[in-house]
C-alpha cells in the first residue's frame, strides 16, 4: 500500500493514513487499481505497529453522507480530539471523532488536497486546486461555523502530490506547502496569512510567500 498522507496523533499512540494509491491497495475485497484512491481513512497503533485498520470510510464503496468517502487527500489532527480529511472528490472537509471515529461534521470546500490545523485558535488551513497548475492556499476560521479569513495563490499542481505543514511557534504563524514537481519535493514558506493582501512566490526547489502581519497562533 501506498499511503500519500499521514498524521500522528500528539500523544504518539495512533497514526492515521489515506490517500492510499498502491499498486494493490487493500487485501481481499479492498483491493484497488493502481492509482485508483481508496475512499477510507486507515489507523494503526504506535508503537507497535499493529495491522492497519479501517477508522473512518468503506474502502470497497465511495459515497457522500456521513459514512462514506469518495477520496481521502489530506489529513489533520485539530488538538481538540478531531481528525480532518480532505474529501477531495466529494469537494469537502470531513470531520471525526479521534478516539472512534464518529461523525462530528463536514464543511464544503472545492477540491481540497492538504490540511492543517491550528491547536489554539482553532485555524484550518486547506490547499484546494483551482485548475491546472494552480492551487490556492486557504484560511478558515474553524470548522464547525467555517469563515474564509483568507486566501494565496499558488502556482502549483496539486494533483502531482501535495502536503501541509503548520509550524504554529513562530509568529506569525507559518504554513508550509510541500509539492512533488518531477520527482523533487519542492517546500513554500507561508507566512502571515492572515493578511489579505500579497502574492506567493514559488520557485523550483524553494518558495517562500510574506504577508507581514500578526496571527494568533
Amino acid at each position: 500500500a501506498d499511503f500519500t498522507t499521514v498524521v500522528v496523533a500528539g500523544d504518539g499512540q495512533w497514526a492515521y493514513m489515506g490517500g492510499d494509491r498502491g499498486k494493490m491497495a487493500g487485501a481481499g475485497s479492498e483491493r484497488t487499481k493502481a492509482g485508483t484512491p481508496v475512499p477510507a481513512v486507515y489507523r494503526v497503533k504506535l508503537p507497535e505497529r499493529t495491522e492497519t485498520a479501517v477508522f473512518f470510510g468503506d474502502p470497497a464503496k465511495a459515497g457522500n453522507d456521513s459514512a462514506h468517502l469518495a477520496a481521502p487527500s489530506g489529513l489533520a489532527l485539530d488538538g481538540r480530539g478531531h481528525l480532518l480529511i480532505a474529501d477531495r472528490d466529494n469537494n469537502r472537509v470531513v470531520v471525526v471523532a479521534e478516539k472512534d471515529g464518529t461523525f462530528a461534521g463536514s464543511f464544503p470546500v472545492e477540491k481540497p488536497e492538504g490540511l492543517a490545523a491550528a491547536p489554539k485558535s482553532g485555524a484550518v488551513y486547506v490547499l484546494r486546486g483551482i485548475g491546472k497548475g494552480s492551487a490556492e492556499l486557504v484560511k478558515f476560521s474553524d470548522w464547525k461555523d467555517p469563515k474564509i479569513l483568507a486566501k494565496i495563490p499558488l502556482g502549483i499542481n496539486t494533483r502531482e502530490g501535495a502536503s501541509l505543514a503548520l509550524d504554529v511557534s513562530a509568529s506569525p504563524a507559518v504554513v508550509w506547502v510541500g509539492v512533488d514537481m518531477d520527482g523533487y519535493l519542492c517546500p513554500s514558506r507561508c507566512q502571515g496569512i492572515d493578511g489579505l493582501d500579497g502574492q506567493a512566490h514559488l520557485f523550483r526547489f524553494r518558495g517562500e510567500a510574506t504577508i507581514p502581519q500578526k496571527e494568533e497562533k
